[in-house]
């Protein structure tokens, strides 16, 4: 398991959980797409909707001295799985691997506080 600092290096390695700033539009001076080695860096707009996402990293590739990251967002269907650009990082893997074990804790914690609750229901106490 590697420790923080190693983890938060870019190119994070695939499976990583990130933030991603999900809900915006990347805008980009030229119309041959990201994977040109002449565009310049691109900027995104907000637009009504956005928000912050846990997300997986399910692959990366280069892009100069930068890296595009193909993420699934954890609680959407893996059709809105997408290519982001490094600027749409909110947190590195260090940050979202913790948060995506908290969450799983708890959803454990509040499974099995149901559970028990059940039980009582029919009398299994």
């Amino acid at each position: 398991r590697p420790d923080g600092a190693k983890m938060d290096t870019h190119p994070y390695q695939r499976g990583s959980v990130i933030e991603v700033l999900h809900g915006v539009e990347e805008n980009s001076e030229d119309e041959e797409g990201w994977w040109s080695d002449d565009s310049e860096e691109k900027k995104f707009e907000d637009k009504p909707g956005t928000s912050v996402r846990l997300c997986d990293v399910i692959d990366r590739v280069p892009h100069g001295d930068k890296w595009r990251y193909y993420v699934h967002y954890r609680d959407f269907n893996r059709r809105m799985d997408e290519w982001i650009s490094m600027e749409r990082i909110i947190s590195p893997p260090s940050v979202g691997n913790a948060k995506a074990r908290a969450i799983k804790q708890e959803k454990k914690k509040r499974g099995t506080k149901e559970a028990a609750y059940r039980g009582q229901e029919r009398g299994d106490y």
